[in-house]
């Protein structure tokens, strides 16, 4: 595992945090790609595309917060400084990305079924690679296994599932 690419003093760059950002450009690149061979206009894409990430940041945020409230009970500041308490939900991001999605998709007038589409093309390639920085990050770990390709975590006995190896095989398979 390689959770921090490098340090410097105090200064941290996370392998997550890394394939985070790339699985958003993912994302952005196949879902503008999707809705624009439909000859949606792109101007009305990355509207969407716009409010969809604010939208899925802000609920992902919330829903963290409303299922850990005992990390924020000391102090609710740490609601907003995501450098002192940090923690995103996938699916709070989804459930949010998906409903305003939908609902920019009726004001611009652009057809739900091809939003949803562009959602789970796009969704299905960044999926994957944000399954890579969990992987590196170690942060989803499997239950003790005895096969040859279990790994080993820091602080965990025994060899484990690599459950986001796991994932992104299925990805990829979905995809095909």
């Amino acid at each position: 595992m390689l959770p921090v690419i490098f340090s410097i003093g105090s200064f941290h760059l996370y392998s997550f945090s890394i394939f985070l950002i790339l699985s958003w450009c993912v994302w952005s690149f196949f879902f503008w790609k999707f809705l624009r061979n439909l000859a949606v206009r792109e101007d009305t894409i990355f509207d969407i595309m716009f409010y969809t990430t604010i939208v899925s940041f802000f609920v992902s945020r919330f829903f963290y917060v409303a299922t850990h409230i005992p990390l924020f009970s000391d102090g609710w500041l740490k609601v907003v400084a995501l450098w002192v308490q940090p923690g995103l939900s996938f699916s709070g991001a989804l459930i949010g990305g998906v409903i305003v999605s939908i609902l920019l998709g009726l004001r611009y007038k652009v057809r739900i079924a091809y939003i949803l589409d562009g959602l789970v093309h796009a969704l299905s390639w960044s999926f994957l690679v944000a399954s890579v920085g969990a992987f590196l990050d170690g942060s989803v770990i499997g239950k003790i296994t005895t096969l040859p390709w279990g790994v080993l975590y820091i602080g965990h006995l025994g060899s484990r599932h690599p459950v986001q190896a796991y994932e992104m095989l299925f990805m990829i398979l979905l995809m095909i």
